[in-house]
């Protein structure tokens, strides 16, 4: 076979990752899971999302214009086959997104996640509306989604009967606001 001319460029593999432990290397690309292509990035994570830690895919790569095969066992984000407790930032009501340098550099913020897909839960009743820029919770700066994630956790985990997210942020109009997540009840 001939070097692919579609599929996912493997450009890094971390250390106690799914794609490490099966063999994966720098410079394969990664052609299909589960025998259905992934032209690109986007149908591989859609291929992967379908799958939870713990499960086992058969990924196809093309190395040196070979094909292979090769089962991997899929991990999370901490390295091990868990699945993580779904009752956790659900609860929330919303998802987290990146926002892009520009709208950043508009708003003259140098870090911040946006609010998305906000529906019925925590941020709702707390007067949070779609859109929202969090640029820091409980005073600890926010850059990324897996930040706001993080400080979620570290304060269910925390004592104390108060567990309660102070957002602090701005719309994509300019207009700053102050939100308190009531948390309490939660577990």
């Amino acid at each position: 076979m001939a070097s692919p001319t579609k599929g996912v460029y493997v450009g890094e593999i971390s250390d106690r990752s799914s794609a490490k432990e099966a063999g994966l290397q720098k410079n394969d690309v990664i052609i299909s899971i589960n025998d259905i292509p992934t032209d690109n990035v986007a149908q591989l994570q859609e291929q992967v999302a379908k799958y939870r830690p713990g499960d086992k895919i058969k990924v196809t790569y093309v190395r040196d214009n070979k094909t292979n095969s090769v089962n991997v066992q899929l991990r999370n984000l901490q390295g091990t086959t868990q699945v993580t407790k779904a009752a956790d930032i659900m609860d929330l009501g919303c998802a987290f997104k990146k926002v892009d340098e520009s709208t950043l550099r508009q708003l003259g913020l140098s870090n911040g996640v946006q609010v998305t897909g906000l529906s019925k839960g925590r941020f709702h009743d707390a007067g949070v509306k779609e859109g929202f820029i969090i640029t820091s919770i409980n005073n600890s700066r926010i850059s990324t989604p897996e930040d706001a994630e993080k400080m979620y956790k570290a304060i269910m985990k925390g004592n104390g009967d108060e567990k309660v997210m102070i957002l602090r942020g701005v719309y994509p109009t300019g207009k700053r606001g102050i939100y308190a997540v009531d948390l309490s009840g939660t577990e």
